[in-house]
């Protein structure tokens, strides 16, 4: 049999594998963390990205709700209590809490936190 040489690894695939393993962290700091754009703007922090993005789901089924409203009764609800079918809790920004601002001419929904 021949001797194919040690078995350990040297030091530049070492080196190499801890290089590549400092890049990965690097990269999942700054995903998680946030990151800068290139107007050096901060980017959200991926929990508020993903409370924002709750709070405009809440709004879109909402205006759901009232087109679906306005189409069987031919007008706008005159605020958020008319409708029947939605929750309570659907009044209101998930994230803050606070209530929904409402315009009855347009239909419009909004939150004076998340514009």
């Amino acid at each position: 049999m021949k001797d194919q040489g040690p078995r350990s690894l040297g030091v530049l695939p070492i080196i190499g594998s801890l290089m590549v393993l400092a890049l990965l962290i690097v990269v999942a700091l700054q995903i998680y963390t946030g990151e800068k754009n290139q107007d050096i703007q901060t980017i959200t922090k991926p929990i508020e990205r993903a409370s924002i993005l709750q709070c405009r789901t809440q709004i879109r089924n909402l205006r759901t709700t009232i087109e679906m409203y306005s189409v069987q009764y031919g007008k706008y609800p005159a605020d958020l209590r008319t409708l029947e079918n939605i929750d309570e809790s659907m009044r209101y920004c998930p994230v803050t809490r606070n209530a929904y601002s409402y315009d009855p001419e347009t239909g419009k929904v909004t939150c004076p936190d998340h514009p």
